[in-house]
């Protein structure tokens, strides 16, 4: 990766983060739907249409990360985009696919309180779409286009919905499609 890649990559993550409460002894800021947990992963539990990510998500057992002390952002399919998946999405469930499961949940999973606003923020800054590293080391952009705001992981771009949730540990960012990777 070239210098001014990373660089860009940089000035994208601290754009987002500066524009993001992360302070703990703030109150959760309440966006979309009203959150009664303090944590990320009780927070979608919370929320109908997330039921099939938060299983997901137990099943894998990275839900206690999303209940730990560290700020995160979850983009998360909705129900309709895992049922969208079809057969893949049945095999992707399967014990035998957890390792696969587990690199597609850390794909939608961003370091750090990351709202719809901040990144319309970074991305007005910029004057372009602004990029963020996942926890699974890939690299997902953020842009504004005429469906509204997308995040694309190169393979795949999703929109998000409306009922972004902000916890104290992070924030939920619901998305109408599975960021599987490329391969």
């Amino acid at each position: 990766m070239s210098g001014r890649l990373i660089g860009a990559v940089a000035a994208g993550l601290l754009g987002l983060a500066a524009c993001s409460p992360t302070d703990r002894g703030a109150k959760a800021e309440k966006t979309g739907t009203d959150v009664t947990s303090g944590t990320v992963a009780a927070a979608l539990g919370e929320v109908d249409n997330h039921r099939k990510l938060s299983a997901a998500l137990a099943d894998t057992q990275l839900a206690p990360v999303l209940d730990g002390k560290g700020d995160y952002t979850l983009l998360a399919p909705s129900d309709a985009a895992f049922e969208a998946l079809g057969e893949k999405g049945k095999a992707l469930s399967a014990k035998d696919q957890r390792p696969l499961m587990i690199a597609v949940l850390r794909g939608h999973i961003l370091p750090g309180q990351v709202t719809p606003h901040s990144v319309e923020q970074a991305i007005e800054r910029k004057k372009g779409p602004v990029e963020m590293r996942t926890m699974a080391g890939d690299t997902v952009r953020f842009a504004k286009t005429e469906k509204g705001l997308t995040v694309s992981n190169g393979a795949q771009t999703a929109v998000l919905e409306a009922g972004d949730l902000t916890t104290p540990n992070g924030a939920v960012l619901p998305i109408d499609t599975v960021l599987l990777p490329a391969n």
